[in-house]
């Protein structure tokens, strides 16, 4: 989709999947890339029984928000675009700005009113020097089980949320 809409216009766009199945062919995706984390999966296994009874879901879905934080930690490119898979995009003109923007900002995420309340990280984009700082702590931050899902911890590790409260 995006692809195609850039194309479109004539701007090339090249995707990137950080996938547990880099084996499957994917005819729109440029670059498969394996989802692999250095990090101890221990700790997290130790905590699926409580997942599961505290949020009642399955822990795979506990895995499957750990996935943001281990492929925007690995991504190779200077400038990291990550969408969930629920993520649709209407026009592609957007993302040209990406790189203009990027010059200034180390990180753009989205801010609407969520079902938890805060923010919905679905799109991401992140400059690799910065997701440096704080990537491996988001991966690390699942394990206090304070939310089902990774947008809360996002928050509690960027760097923003050292000085939040003053204002």
């Amino acid at each position: 989709q995006a692809t195609e809409a850039a194309g479109a216009i004539g701007m090339p766009l090249s995707q990137c999947l950080f996938t547990d199945q880099p084996g499957k062919p994917r005819p729109y995706v440029q670059h498969v890339l394996p989802l692999l984390s250095a990090a101890d999966a221990s700790p997290f296994l130790l905590r699926c029984d409580e997942y599961t009874t505290r949020f009642h879901r399955p822990c795979k879905l506990f895995f499957g928000y750990m996935a943001k934080a281990i492929a925007v930690l690995q991504s190779p490119f200077g400038v990291t675009v990550f969408a969930d898979t629920d993520t649709f995009l209407c026009a592609a003109t957007p993302l040209f700005a990406l790189p203009r923007l990027m010059t200034t900002y180390d990180l753009l995420l989205h801010f609407p009113r969520s079902k938890q309340g805060w923010v919905n990280s679905g799109l991401l984009v992140v400059r690799r020097g910065a997701v440096r700082e704080w990537g491996a702590a988001w991966l690390w931050e699942f394990l206090s089980l304070d939310d089902f899902g990774d947008q809360l911890h996002l928050l509690k590790v960027l760097p923003w949320a050292r000085w939040r409260d003053r204002f």
